[in-house]
Formats: C-alpha cells, sequence, structure tokens
C-alpha cells in the first residue's frame, strides 16, 4: 500500500457558484441590492460557500411591476444538485429561492418579498490556520469530526459540520448542523489529550474526565451542546483503550491504569484504580521509576491488555468487569521491549496480531527487530513456538528414491534433490502413511517404525543422505513411498496436504 500525507482544507468540497452576475431587466432604478447564490448536493447534504454579486441600478423590491426585475446567473457547478439564492436585508443575508437552473429572475412572482433572515449562506471558518492553532488530537461523534488540544487553545474542541469532516462553516444565526467551538470551562485550563466517542462523548484532559453530549434524544448542536466534569484524575499522553463499556486510560504521569465507565445510580461516570493490588509493577515514587511507555491490546483469542513499562520489561493484563477480575503479571525477554501494537484479525488472519519492537544485542551489535507473537493455539504440537525472536523455515522437498542396505556402512540411502542437511543434524520422519499388518488377535505385527523418530544424518551428499542405526526399509514393510516428502524446518512445520505424504524436519 503506498500510503501519502496531504493537507487538509477545511472547507466545503463543493465548489461555490463562479462568474455569478446580476443585471436589472426592464426600467432600471436607484436600489443597490446585494445577493449570495451557493451549491448545493443532497446526498449527502453539502452546502457551498458563497458567491456574491450586487445590483446598483435595480428598482424597489416592493414595485408591483413584475416586468421590472433582477436576473442572476451563473457557470454550472460540478456535482450541483440545486442552488440556493440568497439576498441581503440591513446587513444580513436571507433565504430567497432555491433553483435547479443556473439562472434565476428574483421578482414578486417567484420570491418573497422580504428574505428570510432565519437562514443564511454558510461563512468559510478555519480554526485551526495558523501556527499554533494545530489540533493535538481528533475523532468522531455524532457525524461530526472533533478537533482539540491546540497549542494556542489547549482547552478548546472543534466540531465540523454534520456529515462533513473537513468543513467547519458556520451561518448567521446559527442552524443545527453548524460547525461547533466549545471550551472546557474549569478552574485552570485543562489541556485535552483524548477522545473516546461512547454513548457520551468523553474528553480527557491532563487534570480531568469529561462528558460531553446534548441531553436525551437531542440532537447534536452548539444549541444543546453540554459539558460537565465528571472526575479529576487526568490522562497521560497513552491512548485510552475500550473494553465492553469501560473506558481504560493511563493517569497523567504514567504510574497508574484506571478505568472509566458509567454509574447508572449517579447518572455519571467513575473512576477505579487497576493497581491497588499490584502497586510494586507500576509506581512514579520510588528509586526505581516503572512507568508505562507504551500499551495495547487484545480482544481475540484472548482480552488481555499488553503494556510496555519504561525499564524495558513487559506487564500483561486480564481485565474483565463482569467478572471483577483484574489479574497482572511480568514478562521479561533477552533484551527490552519499547513499543507495541494489535493489527485486529481480518479474513485472512483469525487471531489478533502482537507486534512489538524488541532492543536486542546480537553478536555485539545493538538492533531492533519488529517481532510478533505467535498463537498460543496450535492443532500439531509441532507448530508450538516459544521461544523469542525465533525464525521458522518450512521448505519440503521430493524424495525420489530409497535404496536399501546400500550406505557406506549399510544404512538406507534416501535420495531427495538438493536436501540442504549436513552430516550430524536431526530429523524427524512425520506423516507417512502406514499400513501394518494385523494378526487375528488385532495386535500389529509391524508397528510404525517411521513416523515421529528422529534420525541422525550421515554420509550426505548433495543429493542424498543416509541415516544412522537405520538399515531396512521398503514398502513390503506396510509404508507408502509413492509420494513421500522430506520436509526441511526450522523451528515447526506445516502438515502436508497429501496424506500419504512423508516429511522429515
Amino acid at each position: 500500500t503506498a500510503w501519502t500525507i496531504t493537507t487538509n482544507t477545511f472547507a466545503p468540497t463543493i465548489s461555490a457558484p463562479t462568474n455569478l452576475t446580476g443585471v436589472q431587466v426592464g426600467a432600471s432604478g436607484t436600489v443597490s441590492v446585494t445577493y449570495a447564490v451557493t451549491a448545493v448536493v443532497n446526498n449527502p447534504f453539502e452546502e457551498s460557500l458563497a458567491a456574491e454579486v450586487t445590483i446598483s441600478n435595480s428598482k424597489s423590491l416592493f414595485d408591483t411591476n413584475d416586468s421590472d426585475f433582477n436576473r442572476l446567473s451563473w457557470i454550472v457547478v460540478s456535482g450541483a444538485d440545486i442552488y440556493t439564492v440568497y439576498r441581503k436585508d440591513n446587513g444580513l443575508f436571507g433565504f430567497v429561492a432555491e433553483t435547479e437552473d443556473a439562472t434565476f429572475d428574483d421578482h414578486r412572482n417567484n420570491t418573497h418579498i422580504i428574505s428570510d433572515l432565519s437562514l443564511s449562506p454558510p461563512r468559510a471558518r478555519d480554526p485551526f490556520s495558523g501556527a499554533g492553532n494545530f489540533p493535538a488530537v481528533s475523532s468522531y461523534f455524532e457525524q461530526r469530526q472533533c478537533y482539540g488540544g491546540s497549542n494556542n487553545n489547549p482547552d478548546q474542541h472543534d466540531y465540523s459540520v454534520v456529515g462533513n469532516r473537513l468543513n467547519f462553516s458556520t451561518s448567521i444565526p446559527i442552524q443545527a448542523d453548524d460547525a461547533i467551538t466549545a471550551r472546557l470551562n474549569s478552574r485552570s485550563v485543562h489541556v485535552i489529550r483524548h477522545f473516546v466517542p461512547q454513548n457520551d462523548l468523553i474528553i480527557f484532559s491532563d487534570q480531568g474526565e469529561w462528558r460531553i453530549n446534548s441531553g436525551s434524544d437531542t440532537n447534536f448542536s452548539a444549541d444543546t451542546l453540554k459539558q460537565k466534569p465528571q472526575s479529576e484524575w487526568g490522562a497521560a499522553h497513552q491512548v485510552p483503550i475500550v473494553i465492553g463499556n469501560n473506558i481504560l486510560f493511563v493517569e497523567d504521569g504514567g504510574g497508574r491504569v484506571r478505568s472509566l465507565g458509567y454509574d447508572l445510580q449517579l447518572d455519571g461516570y467513575t473512576s477505579s484504580d487497576l493497581n491497588t493490588l499490584s502497586d510494586h509493577l507500576l509506581t512514579e515514587k520510588s528509586a526505581n521509576e516503572f512507568i508505562i511507555s507504551d500499551w495495547t491490546y487484545t480482544i481475540f483469542p484472548e482480552a488481555r491488555i499488553y503494556i510496555i513499562r519504561s525499564d524495558g520489561k513487559m506487564l500483561t493484563c486480564t481485565f474483565n468487569e463482569e467478572q471483577k477480575v483484574v489479574a497482572w503479571t511480568v514478562w521479561e525477554t533477552k533484551g527490552s521491549w519499547e513499543a507495541c501494537t494489535v493489527l485486529r484479525k481480518s479474513l485472512s488472519a483469525v487471531e489478533d496480531g502482537i507486534y512489538v519492537v524488541v532492543k536486542r544485542t546480537i553478536e555485539g551489535n545493538t538492533v531492533r527487530y519488529i517481532e510478533r507473537f505467535k498463537s498460543r493455539k496450535f492443532a500439531d504440537i509441532r507448530d508450538a513456538n516459544f521461544l523469542d525472536a525465533a525464525h521458522r523455515l518450512d521448505d519440503p522437498i521430493t524424495v525420489t528414491d530409497i535404496t536399501n542396505d546400500t550406505g557406506a556402512n549399510g544404512q538406507a540411502v534416501i535420495t531427495a534433490t538438493g536436501h540442504g542437511f549436513s552430516d550430524g543434524d536431526t530429523v524427524e520422519i512425520t506423516d507417512v502413511n502406514w499400513t501394518p499388518d494385523v494378526d487375528e488377535f488385532g495386535n500389529e505385527t509391524n508397528p510404525d517404525i517411521w513416523n515421529n523418530r528422529r534420525f541422525t544424518v550421515a554420509n550426505s551428499t548433495t543429493d542424498t543422505l543416509e541415516f544412522l542405526d537405520f538399515t531396512t526399509v521398503g514398502a513390503s514393510e506396510g509404508w507408502d513411498l509413492t509420494t513421500a516428502t522430506f520436509d526441511k524446518r526450522l523451528d515447526t512445520g506445516t502438515t502436508p496436504t497429501d496424506p500419504t505424504a512423508m516429511t522429515m524436519s
């Protein structure tokens, strides 16, 4: 995937009409009338910024002669469904009419005599323009994109127009879907660090936690926005984790993990300390400071939190609010963990993938590896992998021939072109389709001599090899060599798809 970074333009995506002109048709007058025209997309709804024009020789709009009128025209806007026409009255634009055409005649038969000042065109607005106004965090709530935490206005939170994340335009008077700007009004300046949208929008600042909503069954707008402080713990920079209906966050300072959840009796959000019984694992106060430098979590197959500690060790926490379970443990490796993340399961990955950056010393050199934790679920014990920084190689090699007792010491000689083994290598034979002989009592008279046995390679050449202490093999002893293969493996391997296949690992 080719990723690119582009600069956002905070404005409506549909263009304003261009080449807007206005002329007086019929008898001229001495009245100046100013119009604004916008382009509108119906699905999803969006209105452009306005183009303006003034007709200086207009007649009075109260003139009863309909043959005297003002005519507007403009160039068709690509993607526009309709156009909205506004007329200025006492310094404010008000709604006049809508049209599907790129021309409009303003006279008594078509429009209101007085414009509707309760509806006005959008006004251009970019709250993030200029140094120090760039937001630090972003999320979504009630079909709006929200931003906050800029250097100049750390306690300010801005919300886009409904359904358009880059449009922050407003109108006069304010409309229900207009962009919103608000501040966290408190005893001190709260620096916004995180937005977590749920039934309410929870804002985490460096000093407290806030609940943002519009009340019950009310559209979220500038007129209905409500914000109430819930607690004053403060959050660190690590992104909060949502587990079910609970939000886990790192306290400012990085030394504690808290869980925030809704309390029906209090009709508010309360927080609990998850480190109460494990204070020694995280602390800001001792000489050996242990704080959180990074964290992530998995949902499937096991719900678990992974925390990178400042000393390079990893903490894992099992959290289950319904069962009141909070369990901690420490993981160590030969090196130090520095970062972690999780890729969610997909059609091609049935489990969440846990990735870490690990600093290790390899052959005297300091290196950093990106490693993925191996799945703990496997049907074949050979697929188990509980090693740090482990590599794995699966390399099936077809066996073309086996001859009895022809080796240097009477061993069977196996022919496998380019097998890659060396003398002294230990290999394991698996997946042989074995058919034993059975006596009248149901006992096997020639048990399986291949599967799950290990052998030592001897007298290897480029294309042949022998096994020490193994001399007699053959189809007469009950096994099928017709599709036998050796599987050269480091660590673990996969079972061949052919049930008659023979693999060597």
